[in-house]
């Protein structure tokens, strides 16, 4: 099997998802110093509230911004390999797919890293849409060939 002329764009989108890892990483790790929030302690502690409200903010920041970034890290990868595998049949579908995908998780993590998850859930609808297609598309595609060699 060789690579669609096509393949290129799907390469192009997955370009973008190193480039997102690194910004949630920044991202992360600003609000980890803001936070006052010491390595090794995955999130802060906001069960007892300051008396400095602009800390506890922060602190309700970095808790949301290294939750996302986790949810990426669990994410990526799944992600990666649909969009690869539907690719290989549908070029231009897997690499819009994966620029959606990426694009609102970029949204998702601005709006999440606000302190407040509710602020989450339009760009969570365009993410787990395009994740949700993608994955579907992967199935499809992927089972393709050995239906066809059963026939």
């Amino acid at each position: 099997m060789s690579f669609p002329l096509d393949f290129k764009y799907v390469i192009a989108a997955t370009a973008l998802f190193p480039a997102l890892g690194f910004f949630q990483t920044l991202n992360t790790g600003y609000w980890r110093a803001q936070s006052k929030t010491p390595l090794p302690l995955l999130f802060a502690d906001t069960t007892v509230p300051s008396k400095e409200p602009k800390l506890d903010l922060a602190k309700r920041r970095f808790n949301c911004a290294q939750k996302a970034h986790m949810q990426f890290n669990e994410n990526a990868a799944l992600t990666l390999v649909a969009g690869w595998v539907t690719g290989l049949y549908a070029p231009c579908l897997a690499a819009s797919l994966l620029f959606v995908w990426a694009v609102s998780r970029f949204f998702y993590v601005i709006v999440y890293s606000q302190g407040n998850p509710e602020n989450r859930k339009i760009p969570a609808l365009f993410n787990l849409g395009s994740q949700a297609v993608l994955i579907g598309a992967a199935l499809w595609f992927g089972s393709l060939p050995v239906v066809k060699s059963l026939f």
